[in-house]
This record gives structure tokens, sequence and C-alpha cells, in this order.
């Protein structure tokens, strides 16, 4: 490989990362209510959230959407305390679980989301908060 090739090689990954921030900037990470999501899903062609865009969770090679549980989990990790200040946003969040549940896809999913959202300019997800997701991620896989 010359070093012409791989100039180009990196224009074409940079070109292609700028398109996918592109279409990922402002979606939301999931759309809860159904019939909204079909009709959004149909208005945007497909692009309608973050996890549709990046294409869903798969097991056994097929596709899987999120589920009711993951909804709970994601209003648990999005939702502010009583109190409007910074500190609302330190949680620890501990799942109890079976094994094959697709958690751990999900929390990697949602950073992925919150690394998006942080890039895109939302202010009021605090890195504290992010930090504090990788913190709960590194004791459950301690649990093991």
């Amino acid at each position: 490989m010359t070093f012409k090739d791989l100039k180009k090689r990196v224009c074409l990954e940079t070109t292609q990362q700028t398109l996918l921030f592109e279409r990922l900037q402002n979606k939301p990470f999931w759309i809860w209510d159904r019939q909204e999501h079909k009709q959004e899903d149909i208005r945007t062609n497909g692009c309608c959230c973050f996890n549709h865009i990046i294409g869903l969770p798969r097991k056994d090679s097929i596709d899987k959407p999120l589920y009711d549980y993951e909804e709970i989990i994601f209003d648990s990790l999005v939702t502010q305390n009583s109190n409007d200040n910074i500190s609302s946003y330190r949680k620890h969040l501990w799942i109890k679980k079976a094994t094959g549940l697709g958690i751990s896809e999900f929390m990697l999913r949602f950073m992925a989301w919150l690394n998006y959202q942080l890039l895109t300019g939302l202010t009021d997800v605090s890195l504290h908060y992010i930090r504090n997701i990788f913190h709960t991620m590194t004791y459950l896989m301690h649990l093991g």
C-alpha cells in the first residue's frame, strides 16, 4: 500500500464517519411508543432512532427490538431525581439479571448514544453521569 492509497482510504473513512455523525445527530436512543416508532421509521426511511441507524441488536442472526425491561433501565438512567441539580445525575443502578438478556449490549449502546449526544452539543447530560455509568459497568463486570 502506498502513501497515496493510505491517504485515499483515510479520506474515505473520514467521509463515512461524517455521514454517520450527521445521520445520528439529534436522534433519540429509541422511540418507545410502537405506533410512533413505525410512523417515524416510514417517514425517515429507517433513520428513526440511534438503534435503527447503527443496526438493531442481533441474537442468533435475528434482529431484536428493544424490550420493555430495557425501557425501564433507560428511564432509570435518564430521569432526574426530585432535586434539579447536577448531583441528581450521580446514580447507581444495580441490575440483577439472568444471562442472555442483552443488558451489556444495551449499556454499551446507551453509552455510545450518550457520546453522540455530547458531541452534538446537548448540555443536559453531565460528564459525571457518564463517568458513573462506566464505574457501574466496571462493578457489574467484576460481579460476573
